[in-house]
């Protein structure tokens, strides 16, 4: 037990939680940040996935009542920054946990606070405070290698290969704060201005389209390059995306979330093209693409002395259905070795009770 104080100890210090501005968009759908809930117990089930991580309790009242709760927090990629793993509490330990509680009363609890007991005395042996921040800056610690990898495959093809995670040295603020703002059209400005995040279909486990997954995201990826074929594996939203080499467009055909997309390598850089796209949102904030969009996303290495072998994904969406003009937004993410992309299984929060989602055509 001792070793597992020490890590939550750590842990939890080194985390920092707002519900408002870095929790999953479902918060408002579910959460009331004015209904402060605590409640204590004993943990059933630790589930340490994307893209939250849940706590089940069960928790036994002065009356000898017992019931069960679930508590929710960010997307385990956000722990694993501070330490955390799939291993850092278990079923059969004691926590109290504070935080906002849910707007119809059902037990649920979004992470504030998080205090470790023990089971035999009730004592506090840790506690998580979601107003510290103090998780390092990747690249501080001088104990910590650079990671590189050759700029080229032994073919010669720019080398894309392996897990890509966000830098968070150079990544301060969201990626949402930094983009540039959605160039609508008149209808585009009409579908924005209707636009309820309480009604984001990736809060009930929809798919997410292949601007918000590949591109608007920033969390980790990984890449494999064969003769034939690309192959990406996303952590947020999880999935895999396969991209055929081909120098010709697919056809006009079926849509999907992901559309249809080829890949070509031009120099130094790999080139897809998508087409085929159904209406989605690129982010939490709305911003619509209709079915009329084509998406050319472009790789290149860009390796940094400080940091190591990185990959920068520059992304054009084209849009005459709701935009005026192309919209681009640029990500660098961070050669990370031996990474493993955390688990995603989504869980739609209170989906009987929300209202039946309606994308726009």
């Amino acid at each position: 037990m001792a070793w597992r104080t020490k890590l939550l100890t750590g842990a939890f210090c080194a985390l920092m939680f707002s519900p408002i501005v870095q929790a999953h968009h479902s918060f408002s759908a579910t959460y009331d940040l004015d209904r402060q809930v605590s409640v204590e117990g004993e943990i059933t089930r630790f589930s340490f996935k994307n893209p939250h991580m849940l706590i089940y309790l069960k928790s036994t009242d002065a009356n000898g009542e017992t019931s069960n709760w679930m508590i929710e927090g960010e997307a385990a990629t956000r722990y694993r920054h501070a330490g955390w793993d799939r291993d850092t509490l278990k079923p059969g330990d004691r926590i109290r946990v504070s935080g906002s509680g849910t707007h119809d009363g059902s037990p649920m609890v979004y992470i504030e606070d998080v205090y470790l007991l023990n089971p035999a005395t009730g004592a506090v042996m840790a506690t998580l405070n979601h107003n510290i921040n103090l998780q390092p800056a990747l690249g501080s610690d001088p104990e910590e290698q650079v990671k590189t990898i050759p700029l080229t495959l032994p073919n010669g093809l720019p080398n894309f290969t392996g897990a890509w995670v966000e830098n968070r040295a150079t990544s301060a603020k969201p990626p949402w704060g930094r983009d540039p703002e959605f160039p609508y059209n008149s209808l585009g400005a009409v579908i924005q201005s209707s636009w309820d995040v309480s009604n984001d279909p990736q809060i009930f486990c929809e798919p997410a389209g292949v601007v918000r997954k590949s591109g608007f995201t920033p969390h980790p990826l990984a890449i494999q390059q064969f003769d034939d074929r690309i192959v990406f594996n996303y952590e947020e939203y999880s999935g895999t995306r396969t991209v055929f080499l081909s120098d010709a467009l697919p056809e006009a055909g079926a849509k999907s979330p992901m559309g249809d997309s080829v890949a070509r390598y031009e120099g130094d850089k790999l080139i897809i093209e998508t087409v085929n796209l159904l209406s989605n949102p690129t982010s939490l904030l709305g911003n619509y693409y209709s079915d009329q969009a084509r998406v050319t996303e472009i790789y290149s290495r860009v390796d940094d002395p400080l940091y190591g072998s990185q990959i920068t994904t520059v992304m054009t969406l084209t849009d005459p259905g709701y935009l005026s003009e192309p919209w681009t937004i640029s990500r660098t993410k961070l050669y990370a070795d031996g990474y493993q992309l955390t688990d995603t299984e989504c869980t739609p929060p209170l989906r009987q009770q929300a209202p039946a989602i309606q994308l726009p055509g």
